[in-house]
């Protein structure tokens, strides 16, 4: 028995590097076994977020010694205390942070979370020192065409964010290098494995290289904060249903959200009444009108018809639900905050391998236990109020960034300029896909004759609908990872 948060420390040790290449396959069907020890190599597992494994002799054991929902309430008598409350948590997140760097900078985007953990930054700092900013943003090429809902150039924002904030320093590093298989190889040389996660980071490596080059030694972050300050409370509507809230849901049901189509009483039945069904009967309703997207596995994984009937069998034998599963709208709290603990079990070997590659800490400041507990044991109410969503973090936002950004309802998409990167290397790219069919599990797993016609018909412009664009900005890089993954454990060259 070996244990080591390091993988290649295992591997040194003498256990052969072998794949599981179901374990392969079902991270392609966007089933990431989160919160389950299994993990990429045979005879090779993971500790769950969460838990402990106690080895007694011949017998192996998983202890679940936290339970994320068993928290207390968090209830104040004045609204103002709750913002109060957060900001001293993150005060003291961001002074634990300082604490352990000596030249820090951050990773800022154009979005609520980092610029107010910036600003905690700042006011924890020393009134002459100054924090760098590291920004990235898409390609000359690209077509300025987002995702509804979404923007996708940071660089604006972080712009007028700057000139609020006189000791911040920001910087904007060229972004052609970024592409999604940036330092890949390298990665994995620290990671072995590529975590759920690792397709499309190509921008991490950038930031965090160019900031080391620049003699920083940490890079925070506020990457947890949708799952703290940054909660939408995705539970609100089901709650106000089952409570007879009916002024507050009305509210929330008819907002205007971009890119959103549906009437209020289609928004009532999916978003408030169709959370309270069994999952199994949501999934067959959500079929039933989404025809275009049907199935157990999302429509832009491009696995073969073999591997999809493989994965079916495989659910049918173990029968369990699948973990926070994204297609669902959680009913209550403690299914959004156990959906959430799920999603966050799946990129510690990412963070501690851009960091050692970078030789650079890696930190996130919204990712304080205090801070965490504190946001989810809040009232519904102080994450949406109104109609108006990410309540908390618009409030702790005041007064600290230009109105605009403060009342931006899209979100940023990092990889908003995939069209250009990938349209770019479609030659390279399809003699990739030629050569990985020489090897018999890629062969079998991964649809290789839709990426070829994916790459071959490339639209002019980014697609505006998701049936075009996710297949090929979502499906074609996380098969191409994987490839770059069995290469790098294979010890091959050939693709």
């Amino acid at each position: 028995m070996a244990a080591s948060p390091i993988l290649n420390a295992i591997f040194w040790t003498g256990i052969e590097r072998e794949i599981d290449y179901a374990h392969l396959a079902d991270q392609l069907a966007f089933d990431h076994h989160d919160l389950e020890p299994r993990g990429w190599f045979r005879g090779i597992g993971r500790v769950p977020l969460g838990s402990r494994i106690v080895v007694e002799r011949d017998r192996m054991t998983i202890d679940r010694y936290y339970d994320p929902v068993a928290i207390p309430d968090i209830r104040f008598v004045r609204d103002d205390d709750y913002v109060e409350a957060a900001r001293g948590l993150l005060d003291q997140s961001a002074h634990h942070a300082l604490d352990r760097s000596k030249r820090p900078a951050i990773m800022l985007s154009g979005g609520l979370d980092s610029p107010i953990v910036a600003d905690a930054l700042l006011r924890a700092m020393p009134d002459e020192k100054v924090l760098p900013s590291y920004t990235h943003g898409p390609v000359d090429g690209w077509d300025g065409i987002a995702p509804a809902g979404t923007f996708g150039d940071d660089r604006p924002f972080v712009r007028a964010f700057a000139r609020q904030h006189s000791r911040l320093r920001p910087h904007f590093p060229d972004p052609a290098p970024a592409e999604q298989d940036y330092r890949l190889r390298d990665l994995l040389d620290f990671t072995a494995s590529p975590t759920a996660n690792v397709a499309n980071i190509g921008f991490f490596h950038l930031l965090l290289e160019t900031a080391a080059s620049d003699g920083r030694d940490t890079m925070l972050t506020g990457m947890l904060g949708n799952f703290t300050i940054s909660l939408d409370g995705r539970w609100a509507a089901p709650e106000y249903l089952r409570r007879g809230r009916w002024r507050s849901l009305y509210a929330l049901l008819s907002r205007e959200t971009e890119g959103d189509e549906r009437g209020t009483v289609r928004r009532l039945f999916a978003e408030a009444v169709l959370p309270h069904f069994p999952s199994k009967l949501q999934t067959r309703i959500r079929n039933l009108v989404h025809r275009d997207k049907p199935g157990d596995i999302p429509p832009f994984a491009l696995l073969t018809e073999v591997a999809r009937q493989d994965w079916r069998q495989r659910k049918r034998q173990q029968r369990r639900a699948k973990i926070g599963d994204p297609a669902a709208i959680e009913c209550t709290r403690a299914e959004s905050i156990r959906g959430m603990w799920a999603s966050a079990d799946s990129g510690e070997d990412l963070d501690l391998g851009l960091a050692r590659l970078h030789r650079i800490g890696f930190r996130d400041v919204t990712a304080h236990r205090p801070l965490i507990e504190f946001c989810h044991g809040l009232p519904t109410d102080q994450f949406v109020r109104n109609g108006k969503t990410r309540y908390l973090a618009r409030r702790l936002a005041e007064g600290i960034m230009p109105e605009s950004q403060r009342q931006e309802t899209r979100m940023g998409r990092h990889n908003a300029d995939w069209h250009a990167r990938l349209g770019a290397r479609r030659a390279e790219l399809l003699q990739t896909v030629r050569q990985m069919a020489s090897h018999e599990q890629l062969t079998r797993i991964i649809d290789l004759e839709r990426m070829e016609q994916l790459l071959r018909h490339w639209p002019e412009r980014t697609p505006a609908n998701a049936r075009d664009s996710l297949p090929r900005a979502i499906g074609l890089t996380r098969a191409l990872s994987a490839a770059t993954f069995i290469a790098h454990a294979e010890r091959r060259n050939d693709f």
